[in-house]
């Protein structure tokens, strides 16, 4: 009756990621973070080197290591690459279905619509914008007076 129970103490659970390379000289190079899990940064695997996330930039595996060999292909080897991944097919169609390849693809085919995009003029800009405000108007603001 005269005692009460103390209410255990938790910790206030955060956020925390750390991520570990090996560096130029062959020393590890880590990194935390304590941002959310959705804005983490993370480097994917279609990525160019110059859209590689800040801490990640350099050390991904498409990027070699200094103390790696260089590849050295000879003409019989250059005629086995794939010229959009840049790896030698063994077998053209298992490379074509594997995910490297597919992610590849996929890639370049959004690069190739943002390319378009950014070279539509300005008719073709205001037939779309007709076309969205006939079917779709609560999809734009309205115009600015």
């Amino acid at each position: 009756p005269g005692q009460h129970r103390r209410r255990p103490f938790y910790r206030r659970r955060g956020n925390s990621a750390t991520w570990t390379v090996l560096g130029p000289q062959g020393l590890a190079i880590s990194r935390t973070s304590n941002l959310p899990w959705e804005v983490q940064p993370r480097p994917l695997t279609t990525d160019r080197p110059a859209e590689v996330p800040k801490p990640f930039r350099g050390h991904t595996l498409t990027d070699r290591h200094p103390n790696d060999p260089a590849q050295l292909y000879n003409e019989e080897e250059r005629r086995l690459l794939c010229p959009l991944c840049g790896v030698p097919e063994i077998h053209r169609g298992t490379h074509q279905a594997g995910a490297l390849h597919r992610a590849r693809e996929s890639a370049a085919a959004a690069r190739a619509v943002v390319l378009r995009l950014a070279a539509i003029d300005e008719q073709n800009l205001q037939r779309a914008l007709a076309v969205v405000r006939r079917l779709r108007p609560a999809l734009l603001r309205p115009p600015s007076p």
